[in-house]
């Protein structure tokens, strides 16, 4: 799997990589060893398995082309149960964090990825390490171009939101509830 992460990081790694229908593979892979209990010790395969999927996910995500593959082959829920820090590596959360982020661009995700992965994104925030806060401060900001994802935004952060809202362009009016009636005069 550390091949394969390591493959994905060219433009001709990721085009090879989706001939070969690889994230869907990966996340195969990751749901098979995400249910399986590990015991004492023997969870050093699942650390390392997970690492190495994440940082294939991430380099795939960072390629436009590849992006739609990764999401249609059911990543995004992966890879927000592994942003968390009490379950997994730093390394691993840095790798997951940084897919988000960079999964997050693309337009049609916006709201997915912030429906499955916005409560640990939120967490990592407050994590000590600075990349795994960056990561996750940098998807939390990419799906908030969506108007649901920043309202659920700031109805939990309250005053903290602005600082992940700043510099985006304000939501237009909800008239759903405010529609006037018409009046007909003859």
């Amino acid at each position: 799997m550390q091949c394969l992460a390591n493959l994905s990081r060219t433009q001709k790694g990721v085009q090879a990589a989706l001939q070969a229908e690889l994230p869907l593979s990966i996340t195969d892979t990751m749901k098979q060893a995400l249910q399986v209990q590990a015991g004492k010790g023997e969870d050093l395969w699942k650390q390392q398995l997970c690492t190495a999927a994440a940082a294939c996910l991430q380099h795939m995500c960072q390629h436009t082309d590849a992006r739609p593959a990764v999401q249609a082959a059911g990543a995004i829920p992966l890879l927000a149960q592994l942003c968390d820090l009490d379950r997994w590596s730093v390394q691993v959360v840095r790798y997951a964090s940084a897919a988000l982020a960079s999964i997050a661009v693309g337009p049609d995700v916006k709201w997915e990825t912030f429906e499955a992965a916005g409560t640990a994104l939120m967490a990592l925030l407050k994590c000590s390490d600075s990349a795994a806060a960056g990561n996750a401060k940098l998807a939390i900001r990419n799906t908030c171009d969506h108007p649901k994802a920043r309202i659920a935004l700031q109805k939990v952060m309250k005053e903290d939101a602005a600082e992940y809202l700043q510099g985006l362009p304000d939501l237009p009016p909800d008239y759903r509830y405010h529609v006037p009636k018409a009046t007909m005069t003859y």
